[in-house]
């Protein structure tokens, strides 16, 4: 690394080099016990062979997620029980280099396909999952609940879920 970095004119010292190297392996989930890392799985590993068209699919089932229930502020800055509700609107997932098309709802399959090329393609990605989804708020009687009689609610919210990792070299 360091040589590669010096053909470019970047000179770290050991313990740039080391931060450097802690970040890289922490973005791609393969970091220490230092920090909100995830270790990923492998999910497999194996040839690509190049000119010969590869296909990915994902298949997802997210089930019904329960109500959580909290204590908000209110109208008249009191604690008020409340349930927050959420619903799954659509998903696609992403292997770094590309995203597969969205699916609408919380189930189904996507996929994304690729031609390797040597020294073009990675030969090593992470595979997220992207869930967008609404957030409702409800008094605990089921009635909206929100201010000035406007219910709270938050549409396009967004979480990423790191899926795991695949090894697969081009020859």
């Amino acid at each position: 690394m360091a040589k590669e970095m010096a053909k470019m004119g970047i000179s770290l010292s050991d313990a740039q080099m080391a931060e450097a190297l802690k970040q890289a392996l922490s973005m791609a989930g393969l970091g220490g016990q230092d920090g909100p890392v995830q270790r990923r799985p492998v999910l497999g590993s194996g040839w690509q062979h190049e000119g010969r068209p590869v296909t990915l699919s994902l298949a997802v089932s997210i089930g019904t997620i329960p109500p959580l229930r909290l204590y908000m502020r209110g109208e008249k800055d009191q604690p008020e029980p409340v349930e927050a509700r959420m619903a799954v609107r659509n998903w696609f997932f992403t292997t770094g280099t590309q995203s597969s098309p969205s699916v609408q709802g919380s189930g189904g399959s996507a996929s994304v396909s690729w031609t390797p090329e040597k020294g073009k393609t990675p030969e090593s990605f992470a595979l997220d999952l992207v869930v967008f989804y609404s957030l409702e708020f409800f008094k605990r009687t089921g009635e909206p609940w929100g201010s000035d009689g406007a219910p709270l609610r938050y549409e396009n919210m967004s979480v990423s879920f790191p899926v795991g990792v695949y090894f697969c070299p081009v020859k």
